[in-house]
């Protein structure tokens, strides 16, 4: 696990560069005119001057064939860029948020132009384990996957400790049982999408919930619920972790949450509830948790069982 800055989440590198053309070299013109660029020595302010030797003359009103081409060229590959940025599908950009004493990498999802996924087991029933066999599965099935993260507490078989919903399709039922571990700190809870609807319930509230249930993942403790914190949770707590967690913000966006600093489960309830503006947050997982983004680099040592990806497809994953 490494924890600190994440440099590149402030900046990203410019993926094409400019040609420096020499002094004196000479190049042609639209017009067919032949032209030097004249010596300078003002090469820190990144200036230089162009010298024409000759301008033809061409009657009153007309333009060079040349240069109409050009100024044709240039409109349409301005008109082609455009048209492909507005097909082209966007994704967000985590955000790297120093927040009172730690430092937290989140990733806010829009259900009306995103889509989160459960993954857990390829196409031959293996677990996915990891981010690397997960956007190998992606590629292949040719998903367009945007960002990832894990998902809630599995066990030592690789297998979510509670419910897990891939797709309308339950493959781990809802754990109602008692036992020891923040899994079972009760209120523990579900994170699960109708549609393109995201709900976080506690455990007892699946009974009565009647919705299409498209993806889930349950875990515990849940950190928010109706904007208090869990009662259990001590701001003097002395474990410190790192933890991932998931929330819904008060205009019903998923909100992705790693804290890559060591905090106590009372703090990150708090980042949740002060600086992401979430009624309701579920913890994941802790020392283990990671992520990964498609333009950023995330290092992790782990494996998982529970997947939590963000696709690129604009449609909702529904039941088939």
């Amino acid at each position: 696990m490494i924890s600190g800055p994440l440099s590149p989440l402030s900046s990203l590198p410019n993926p094409q560069g400019f040609e420096v053309i020499p002094s004196g070299t000479p190049f042609r013109t639209l017009a067919g005119d032949r032209a030097n660029v004249a010596d300078t020595n003002n090469e820190s302010a990144g200036v230089c001057c162009l010298s024409v030797a000759h301008t033809p003359a061409f009657a009153h009103g007309s333009r060079p064939p040349l240069l109409i081409e050009g100024i044709i060229l240039r409109w349409a590959l301005l008109f082609l860029f455009s048209l492909f940025l507005c097909l082209s599908p966007l994704s967000a950009a985590p955000e790297d948020i120093t927040w009172e004493k730690g430092t937290y990498l989140v990733y806010r999802v829009d259900p009306q132009t995103e889509t989160l996924r459960l993954f857990w087991k390829d196409n031959q029933g293996l677990p996915l384990k990891n981010f690397s066999n997960l956007r190998a599965h992606c590629a292949g099935e040719k998903i367009d996957l945007h960002f990832a993260m894990n998902a809630g507490i599995f066990g030592r078989t690789f297998a979510p400790l509670g419910l897990h919903v891939e797709n309308g399709q339950t493959l781990v039922p809802l754990n109602r049982k008692r036992g020891e571990g923040n899994f079972f700190f009760r209120p523990n809870g579900v994170f699960l999408l109708s549609g393109n609807r995201p709900f976080i319930r506690e455990t007892p509230e699946l009974q009565t919930f009647k919705d299409r249930i498209d993806q889930a993942t349950q875990s515990g403790p849940l950190l928010l619920r109706r904007g208090k914190i869990h009662p259990g949770l001590r701001a003097d707590s002395p474990h410190l972790y790192t933890r991932n967690g998931i929330g819904i913000d008060s205009r019903g966006g998923i909100v992705l949450v790693w804290a890559r600093t060591p905090i106590t489960l009372h703090a990150f309830a708090r980042f949740f509830q002060e600086n992401r503006k979430c009624p309701d947050a579920l913890y994941l997982d802790g020392s283990i948790s990671s992520a990964w983004h498609r333009d950023h680099s995330f290092v992790s040592w782990s494996d998982y069982a529970g997947l939590i990806g963000v696709v690129g497809t604009g449609k909702p994953a529904t039941a088939r």
